[in-house]
């Protein structure tokens, strides 16, 4: 049957890939190193140069290439490697079969699209070839020297004059030779199958095909079957077939140890007689159609190597027990081992050296690089065999090992590590590196290489030269003996340099030490340290998601937030260039004060003056982590009570003290430990009584610690200093046993002598505040304040009603009631205005600065600190004031918001009088809104604690107001809402927009009529009809 492609469509039972791609760009993988273009790459034509959609590829016995140049109907011998045009002027290929001006053909000297190539017979430089001419439906050999093909296979061509139909084979695509075993397979596409054929010393074909893999004619996507198979690959040690299952999108793993009859015959055959088993003489005589239909389909012998391709496979190859994929819509190479796959090759469609467009053949060469035959892009492609370069840097006396990728990883890889002199050359003679250890080796072969990527651990090194730059040479089969004998051939590539780099203390992760507030003087040890060694703390590093060392600026900003000197300044290194042996040498490094609290990492630069900026600090040297209060507590206590205080910081010790002095002292600098004994507590400086556990990989050591400072037995402000179990005396002293040591203003400490409460007021009604407490007297203030935070207590200033320079300053001070107790004392607060939420704060009749020694106001409650204590918070119960809306004529829903609504509340609405006054709260200025609202009182349809929702009914339009009722005491009488009189709250005003009613408008007919409309707050968005 024939076949046709058109451009986006598939049609009969064959298509011609290259001629139908439509490329698709997937996602770029990790792939090898860029390659180069062996063959082509310059546009399609048929010059020596040139190729046309090439498909298939063989490596001859001297490694050079024959390429099946598909569209161009021939076969090119072809050198492996890209040869330079001034050396082979005439260009790299010639023709070895088909014709060379690409003009195909069936007789013996042509072919017709050919889809792949096949080493045939070898003897010692000479060679046989058989060409899958796929147009033709046959196979051809070609044997040594002769541009003659011979038809094994199939046949006789399509134009030939004995030409009838496909017969034995239809369009083939794919082939492989067993020469162990004298096999030659053929992926027979057009009939869905694998077919196996004799071969005797001539290249011939005997005896009958055989179908190995597949059911003739039927094609489908069970194990059983296939569905236009293409390319075939043999492993022969495991006597299994590697079929790129085309249309399925898989490759099939097909074992192909055959039994009984036909191992006989492929016995046989290999031997190069002519005879036959008398069952199989009994199919055929004849050598033109296959007729037995024998499979080695036997349940687990058909195995899905790969599924769920990009695109279709055309082109598969096993290589060292990996399998190589061509997934040519996918435009990708994909390599296959242990049931792991990845992408090795391209990934993205396109022309550049590190892309593909629909890859067809493959191999692996003899050296490890991957040659394909990229034919959307007319050329073949080499990549590799060496990995990526690389360049690694280890620590003495730490471990080292080196990660490669690519190359084609095999477990005879391996690498080594030279000394980089004039006379140390990768695939020559080397010098031994010097770097030695009991693990160390300087030869090594990977550990379980996998798909890409091959691991070699070289173990850790005790001696060597440090800040010093060596080879690592790779080879395919590197021989690790005779490199250590100083010959490096068998390590012919120069992939990447090592560089030796110091060993510091710390990189396994351990802490270094200081305390917030103190000089940060640490040291490290280590062996093989340079005289420019430098140590930075970068900001934001903190574990466990923190930067790494070597990120971050380019530059040190925002390093002092930690330290002081940053990076730190190393001074005089003890045995600083010693390279062996233990950590001989101390480093001692002074960050200056240390500002901030928490961990950070610790990061090294060996390169002196090249240390320039944060990039170049990529060593981590372990952590810095400072303790200490983080600073900015607020601590309340009540007079006549236990006082217990929770400090936050970070690695916070059971261990660590506090020390109380006077809030008017500035900072802790002027703690004086002597004095603390006269304040007002059961014990001034005590010790943690607990501490919670810090966790450095947890919130960055942050943790909280518990003191407390007994009895409190006056009131006042003061503040807490803390010592984070520091000691900085002299030898022999204790921690925390000078005021020095309290190095941190942890926060500030309130005495109150009362007991913080909430309040409740009526919005429009006197208010009355009573508070309780201790040691209460008449002469006691509070103020009120908008600021609702403890925070606002001790810095607002206090504010009788007055009038200053024409400025009205609104009352905020309000003065205890009579008939007050040392346990409760009152306080009226007028009327506010305004519903919502205020702070109330409380002056215990104390004075700051009783001696004028800091400035202040004589005489007590005058100024801000001396309203300290936070008395509660005071809601003014009632609605916000605001402007409402309705349209006239449809029923009217509102929404009123305020503080401490309820179900209870009510509502009226009401007209404005004529002078403008408020109707609220007067009967009879609150007259019906309109003819279906109601008179009276309204009930919320829905009532959450910050709105009310009403429904008013139909009103005219018209400005009203909201008159409310919240329910609850004014002054000392209790308001019920049950009467207009009780609704004397302002909810703002309801504006009913509408037109007046009764209008008539008058047009002529054929002219323009413009309508003048009269209503309440119309507006040109409005629309009539």
């Amino acid at each position: 049957m024939a076949a046709s492609c058109q451009r986006g469509r598939l049609q009969e039972r064959w298509t011609y890939p290259i001629l139908c791609l439509v490329a698709v760009l997937l996602p770029l993988a990790n792939s090898l190193a860029p390659g180069e273009a062996v063959v082509g790459g310059g546009g399609q034509g048929t010059g020596p140069r040139q190729l046309r959609g090439p498909m298939g590829l063989a490596e001859t016995p001297s490694g050079d290439l024959l390429v099946a140049d598909t569209d161009n109907s021939r076969i090119q011998l072809c050198p492996a490697w890209r040869q330079d045009i001034s050396i082979n002027p005439s260009g790299p290929c010639s023709t070895v079969a088909g014709s060379p001006d690409g003009i195909p053909g069936w007789e013996a000297n042509r072919l017709r699209t050919p889809y792949i190539v096949v080493l045939g017979k070898v003897n010692g430089s000479s060679y046989s070839f058989y060409v899958v001419d796929s147009l033709n439906h046959r196979v051809q050999l070609f044997r040594s020297g002769s541009l003659d093909g011979v038809t094994v296979v199939g046949g006789p061509g399509v134009g030939s004059p004995t030409y009838n139909g496909t017969g034995e084979l239809e369009f083939p695509t794919g082939g492989t030779f067993d020469e162990a075993r004298g096999w030659l397979y053929v992926a027979d596409t057009g009939h869905h199958r694998i077919v196996r054929y004799g071969v005797d010393s001539t290249g011939a074909i005997v005896g009958l095909g055989v179908t190995v893999a597949g059911s003739p004619n039927q094609a489908g996507s069970t194990l059983r079957l296939l569905d236009n198979p293409s390319s075939i690959s043999c492993d022969t040690y495991a006597q299994r077939l590697y079929i790129a299952d085309t249309r399925n999108s898989r490759v099939m793993s097909w074992d192909v140890s055959f039994e009984g009859v036909a191992a006989q015959a492929a016995a046989l055959a290999f031997a190069g007689g002519r005879r036959l088993d008398p069952e199989e003489r009994e199919l055929s005589e004849e050598n033109v159609i296959t007729t037995s239909t024998m499979t080695t389909t036997k349940g687990e012998s058909v195995v899905v190597e790969i599924s769920g391709l990009k695109g279709r496979p055309y082109g598969v190859m096993r290589n060292q027990g990996a399998t190589y994929i061509a997934d040519s819509d996918g435009c990708a190479i994909v390599k296959v081992l242990d049931g792991q796959s990845v992408t090795v090759v391209g990934g993205l469609c396109g022309s550049s050296l590190s892309q593909l467009s629909f890859p067809g053949g493959l191999l692996v060469s003899y050296d490890g690089a991957i040659i394909i035959a990229d034919s959307g892009n007319s050329r073949v492609l080499r990549v590799g065999p060496e990995p990526g370069k690389v360049s690694l840097q280890c620590p003495l006396g730490g471990p080292c090992s080196v990660t490669l990728r690519g190359g084609n990883p095999y477990h005879s890889h391996a690498l080594a590590v030279v000394a980089l002199s004039d006379n140390s050359t990768c695939g020559g003679k080397c010098s031994v590196s010097g770097i030695s250890g009991p693990m160390w080796s300087s030869g090594k072969n990977p550990s379980s290489p996998l798909l890409n990527d091959m691991v070699f651990d070289f173990g850790i090194s005790s001696y060597g030269k440090t800040m010093t730059n060596y080879l690592l040479c790779w080879g395919k089969q590197g021989n690790i003996n005779e490199m250590e004998g100083g010959n490096c051939s068998s390590f012919p590539y120069t992939i990447g340099a090592l560089r030796l780099l110091p060993y510091v203390e710390g990189q396994d992760g351990s802490t270094n030490e200081c305390v917030k507030g103190t000089n940060c003087l640490i040291t490290l040890r280590g062996y093989g340290i340079p005289a420019g060694f430098m140590v930075s703390i970068p900001p934001g590093s903190q574990p466990p998601d923190g930067i790494s060392c070597g990120l971050g600026a380019n530059n040190f900003l925002g390093y002092r937030d930690f330290v002081d000197s940053n990076p730190g300044v190393v001074t005089t290194i003890q045995e600083p260039f010693k390279d062996q042996g233990n950590l001989t040498a101390i480093i001692p490094v002074d960050f200056g004060t240390a500002f901030g609290v928490g961990i950070q990492r610790l990061c090294v630069c060996y390169e002196g003056g090249g240390c320039i900026g944060p990039p170049y600090f990529q060593e981590p040297a372990g952590y810095m982590r400072i303790r200490s209060a983080l600073g900015g507590d607020r601590f309340l206590c009540q007079r006549g009570q236990n006082c217990l205080m929770t400090v936050r910081g970070a690695f916070l010790k059971i261990t660590d003290k506090i020390a109380v002095m006077n809030g008017y002292l500035s900072d802790c600098k002027e703690l004086d430990l002597s004095a603390v004994k006269s304040l007002p507590f059961g014990d001034a400086t005590p010790q943690a009584l607990f501490a919670a556990v810090a966790d450095p990989f947890n919130n960055n050591g942050f943790n909280t610690a518990n003191f407390t400072v007994g009895l409190a037995t006056g009131d006042g402000i003061f503040k807490v200093c803390y010592c984070a179990s520091y000691d900085g005396s002299d030898a022999g002293s204790t921690a925390c046993d000078s005021a020095a040591e309290f190095t941190v203003l942890a926060g500030v400490l309130s005495l109150l002598r009362i007991s913080p409460s909430s309040f409740e007021c009526v919005l429009g009604r006197s208010c009355s505040i009573s508070a309780s407490g201790v040691d209460m007297t008449s002469t006691d203030v509070i103020i009120v304040t908008d600021t609702v935070a403890d925070s606002a207590c001790g810095t607002t200033m206090p504010v009788q009603g007055s009038v200053v320079l024409g400025v009205a300053y609104k009352e905020n001070f309000f003065a205890a009631e009579s008939g007050g107790s040392v346990s409760e004392q009152s306080f009226n607060t007028g009327i506010f205005d305004s519903a919502g939420q205020r702070q109330a704060c409380y002056c215990s009749s104390y004075d700051e600065d009783p001696s004028g020694a800091r400035g202040l106001r004589t005489g007590a409650c005058n100024d801000p600190g001396e309203f300290f204590q936070p008395l509660g918070v005071v809601t003014v119960r009632g609605p916000f004031q605001k402007t409402l809306r309705c349209p006239s004529a449809t029923p009217c829903n509102i929404t009123v918001t305020g503080a401490k609504l309820s179900t209870h509340d009510r509502l009226q609405v009401c007209p404005i009088p004529v002078d403008g006054s408020d109707p609220c709260g007067q009967a009879a200025l609150c007259a019906e809104a309109g003819p279906e609202a109601r008179i009276g009182l309204l009930q919320p349809a829905v009532a959450t604690s910050s709105q009310t929702t009403f429904s008013l009914g139909t009103i005219t339009s018209g400005t009203f107001a909201l008159c409310y009722c919240a329910p609850g005491v004014g002054s000392s009488a209790e308001i019920p809402c049950s009467s207009s009189a009780d609704l004397f709250m302002s909810a703002g005003f309801l504006q009913v927009r509408g037109v007046k009613g009764g209008q008539r408008f008058t047009c002529l007919k054929g002219r323009e009529c413009t309508l003048t409309v009269e209503g309440f707050k119309l507006s040109s968005s409005d629309w009539m009809m």
